[in-house]
């Protein structure tokens, strides 16, 4: 996942990190990117194919599936989500 600098900071998560993205329609570990490639207050990510993912999950898990008002297309291009950094027990 790209986030930004600032953000990323914020979150006490830095480059390489593990980070968990959620939303309240599931959540995903996904591998830190911390870089200046995405706006403030924004993460990126591409899509992978859930079965060789960690977990078994890709971005699709934190999408809805309504289809747009306009066209019946899908929505799934802008997802609201958190981030934060992985805590792992020790």
């Amino acid at each position: 996942m790209e986030i930004g600098p600032a953000d990323a900071s914020a979150r006490g998560i830095r480059h390489g990190d593990s980070v968990r993205a959620f939303n309240d329609r599931g959540d995903l570990v996904l591998r830190a990117h911390v870089n200046g490639s995405v706006q403030p207050g924004t993460v990126a990510s591409h899509l992978n194919w859930a079965k060789l993912s960690a977990g078994g999950k890709n971005i699709n898990a934190l999408t809805s599936e309504k289809l747009t008002d306009l066209g019946n297309s899908a929505t799934f291009y802008s997802v609201l989500v958190e981030v934060e950094l992985l805590q792992t027990v020790s």
